[in-house]
């Protein structure tokens, strides 16, 4: 993640600019060159003059241009999360998009003239910039407030998977997806509910009919359109999954579904299969299913205003068909899933058979859902709710609504805890033994991650979807006491005053933590840089800044450490508190008019007392701060998301930092949830494998003809693309990867895509061509290539470490001048670098963390070092 100044593609002013000929990837790449200039130079920080618009070489407007192709190599480069700029990427002022259209683009360094320039050791140098997928335009800055529906989809692929996939395994991977499944439907369904909560209930039922400004209106009709914007809200979730919703890539390598299968499984990695990137077939029909259970929803909670016994016809009906399509979603199946199992000709015809049926069928229950609406608005005229503000107390339905979603919430997150154990005990590589080099690749929490991620989804999903009536209830003043809606999100919001304590707890941990390893930290940044001696000594001297700085940003490396921790805690706590909640509120579903909470079991029972406690007089208990706390918590995260989001709507920098966990969670494609951002590796892993491909076809050397350079989340990338070559393209590739998570958040969040046995298998078939370059400094990598590194020195410092695909334990290496700690084929990189003065742009003032690995001279190093292999 680059943190100089970045440019803002959208923000420019191109003279002249003519489109790619062919805006799609998916044909073959031609197309005019566009220039594009940052307002800053890299090196002096001022402004510079835009470019222009120069065509391919040959054509009569570009000649002159001086174009790099003849190039016996390439130097691609593939930027990490926030969507880095080509300018701050190529590290140059003026680029040109050579090829690409859409948010799938490729560029090279120009001069101000327009003219294409080689790299520094006459390479052709190009990046390729993704970033688009996830922050190209204004509305993607929205998607910040679906979160939880990507942490639920992300979930499905930290499932572990056995290598031989033995038949009980496959059906607890079948029953943890379907459990999934259920919860991105609860998830759905709980954001229309605090919708319906909100415009129906707060808004028409109990604010209207005593507002001065809506006196002329009549309060039957103002149901109704609350109803109507409550359903529109349904559709226009719909309708954005479909504009997210999975378009079909580019194919590569023609393999039938069984070869591809089996190439896979060769390789270790479902990455490897070209059908991996066709997505999910079923999407359109999950998408429509989460649309008919909206709807349907929205039906039950009109009915309910109208009819509040709960005995209608209409109600029950809507009850019964909703019930019907969680079902169908439950057991809907992805065919494409890594849990299908092998079936004979009349497996293979029946499940096609069930799958063209919900097809179908979800078609008639939308059909059903809106009809079902348009019977409950017909009936609401005429119907108004009581004058006095004393006799509009809460639809007493609604309270079971709530009642039940978080039952089944915290049952089905129970249920997958008990499947995901199944999965683990079944799948040896959840659990290598310390002695094992996958140890160090081992899945987070034990194989638990799927199970952690998907409560966390749910306890965030249920905080955001009480936010939203909280709030309005709030503004609209409609509780005699600082808070309260109804006695299921009072309860909510206390829990998430807990939360706060949680937090608070985990962060004076960490501040311990620091305290304590401070002091063996500067003692260990001190003798990191004892080998690092300039080639002349009047170049080089540590800044005064650096051994606090140094130590601190060690730490801060470290942290990642404890993500798992911090995860399990919050998770657990509000595990306990969701049972809490549901064993007091239990009581409503038997009477939803005159019932009483049942009194929760010991500290638990502040849950209640919160709630009685609030608003009394002169009175600050624990319960009284901690629920007005967690109410405020909820307001605050409910606008900081609308700040986020309304920044995101402004600038392409504001949407790069605002979107970065969709760079992380949205590579993988739509399995659970069809409401989540367009997977954007169904496009950029294989524009990336033909783009190489390309390259390779055109080029003859001895080494490597195209040297990968990727940051970060590029790492995933370029590690996916390269594992789809043939064995003939994979020879003549390097691979150079820094800042990259491929050992310490990848192989543990989703073991099994990204593994050792993948890993290593790449190293092995890339002959000592894939260098890692790290710092201890960042906050987000670590090395890929090796691990248990011990001691500190010359002589002293050893690791283990791959060495064509097996694990060898030896004494590192340290390169004179730099610093530069080998580790085989992973480089630690010091923080920051000792670089002479004619070599630096400047003194340095920060560290550079997660950023700016090009900038470091071991970069140039390890492009050399890529070379003679």
């Amino acid at each position: 993640m680059d943190q100089r100044p970045a440019l803002d593609v959208g923000d420019l002013e191109l003279a002249h600019v003519r489109p790619c000929v062919d805006p799609s990837l998916d044909e073959a790449f031609v197309g005019h060159v566009q220039i594009f200039a940052a307002p800053w130079d890299s090196r002096r920080t001022r402004p510079l003059a835009l470019g222009v618009t120069v065509g391919h070489h040959g054509d009569t407007a570009t000649e002159g241009v001086l174009m790099t192709d003849h190039a016996n190599w390439v130097e691609l480069r593939v930027h990490g999360v926030s969507g880095t700029p080509p300018e701050a990427l190529l590290d140059h002022p003026h680029v040109a998009q050579v090829d690409g259209g859409g948010a799938s683009r490729f560029f090279r360094p120009v001069d101000a003239g327009g003219r294409e320039l080689p790299g520094r050791d006459g390479q052709v140098l190009e990046a390729y910039h993704w970033g688009h997928y996830t922050s190209g335009s204004s509305l993607q800055a929205l998607w910040l407030l679906l979160v939880p529906f990507g942490l639920i989809n992300a979930a499905q692929f930290m499932l572990p998977a056995p290598p031989e996939r033995p038949t009980r395994s496959l059906t607890a991977q079948a029953t943890a997806s379907a459990l999934l499944r259920l919860l991105a439907l609860l998830l759905t369904l709980l954001l229309v509910f605090a919708a319906g909560l909100t415009l129906m209930d707060l808004v028409a039922w109990r604010w209207a009919p005593g507002a001065k400004s809506l006196a002329s209106w009549d309060a039957s009709a103002v149901l109704m359109l609350a109803t109507l914007l409550t359903a529109m809200l349904v559709v226009g979730l719909w309708l954005l999954g479909r504009l997210t919703a999975t378009s079909t890539p580019l194919m590569a390598g023609g393999l039938s579904p069984n070869e591809a299968r089996a190439h896979a499984e060769e390789r270790h990695t479902p990455l490897a299969d070209p059908h991996f990137y066709q997505g999910t077939s079923d999407s359109p029909t999950l998408s429509r299913l989460h649309l008919a259970a909206g709807l349907l929803l929205v039906a039950a909670m009109a009915r309910w205003v109208r009819e509040p016994d709960g005995h209608g016809v209409l109600l029950w009906t809507s009850v019964v068909l909703l019930l019907v399509v969680a079902a169908a979603v439950t057991v809907l199946g992805d065919p494409e899933s890594i849990a299908t199992a092998d079936l004979g000709e009349a497996g293979l015809r029946m499940r096609a058979t069930w799958h063209e049926a919900a097809a179908l069928g979800s078609w008639i229950v939308c059909g059903a859902g809106v009809a079902l609406i348009a019977l409950a608005v017909w009936a609401m005229p005429g119907f108004t709710p009581p004058t006095e503000s004393s006799l509009r107390t809460p639809i007493a339905g609604y309270e079971r609504i709530s009642v039940v979603l978080l039952l089944v919430g915290v049952v089905t997150v129970a249920a997958l805890v008990l499947v995901n154990a199944r999965i683990v005990v079944t799948t040896p590589t959840s659990h290598p033994s310390p002695d094992d080099p996958a140890w160090y690749f081992r899945p987070y929490a034990g194989g638990y991650a799927a199970s952690v991620v998907a409560a966390l989804a749910v306890f965030i999903g249920v905080g955001l979807s009480a936010s939203v009536p909280t709030t309005v209830s709030s503004a609209l003043r409609l509780s005699s006491s600082k808070v309260g809606v109804t006695p299921m999100l009072d309860r909510v919001a206390y829990a998430w005053g807990l939360t706060f304590f949680v937090l608070l707890a985990i962060a004076a941990a960490l501040a311990a933590q620091y305290v304590a390893r401070r002091a063996h930290l500067k003692v260990r940044s001190a003798t990191m840089f004892e080998g690092a001696a300039p080639v002349d000594p009047g170049d080089y001297a540590v800044p005064a800044w650096q051994p606090e700085a140094s130590a601190t940003g060690l730490w801060v490396g470290r942290v990642k450490n404890f993500v798992p921790a911090i995860a399990l805690t919050f998770v657990a706590a509000g595990v306990a508190m969701s049972l809490a909640i549901v064993y007091e509120l239990h009581p409503a579903w038997k009477d939803p008019v005159a019932w009483r909470p049942q009194r929760a079991w010991g500290w638990f029972d502040q849950l209640s007392a919160g709630r009685a406690r609030i608003g009394a007089p002169f009175e600050s208990s624990f319960a009284n701060v901690t629920m007005v706390g967690g109410a405020w918590m909820l307001l605050g995260f409910a606008a900081l998301l609308v700040l986020l989001a309304r920044r995101g709507f402004r600038t392409d920098t504001s949407r790069r930092g605002v979107n970065v966990v969709w760079d992380v969670v949205s590579f993988w494609p739509h399995a659970v949830h069809p409401f989540v951002p367009k997977p954007y590796s169904q496009h950029a892993v294989m524009h990336l494998q033909r783009r190489i491909v390309q390259h390779l076809a055109t080029r003859e050397t001895d080494g490597p003809a195209v040297v990968v350079s990727a940051h970060s989340q590029g790492s995933l990338i370029a590690f996916a693309s390269l594992h789809l070559l043939t064995d003939a393209e994979r020879a003549r590739v390097a691979l150079l990867t820094y800042g990259s998570q491929l050992r310490q958040i990848f192989p543990r969040a989703f073991p099994a895509y990204v593994n050792y046995d993948a890993i290593s298998r790449l190293q092995r078939d890339l002959d000592g061509a894939w260098i890692n370059l790290y710092r201890e400094t960042d906050p987000l990598a670590g090395p890929v290539l090796s691990w248990n590194h011990l001691g500190e020195g010359a002589g002293l410092a050893t690791s283990t470490r791959l060495v064509q695909g097996t694990a060898v334990t030896t004494r590192d290496a340290y390169v004179v001048g730099s610093g530069v700690r080998r580790s085989g084929d992973d480089w630690r990189l010091l923080d920051p670098a000792p670089i002479t003065t004619d070599e630096q742009h400047g003194p340095s003032t920060r560290l550079w963390g997660h950023s700016g690995y090009w900038l470091d001279p071991a970069y140039r190093v390890a492009l050399g070092e890529l070379r003679k292999s």
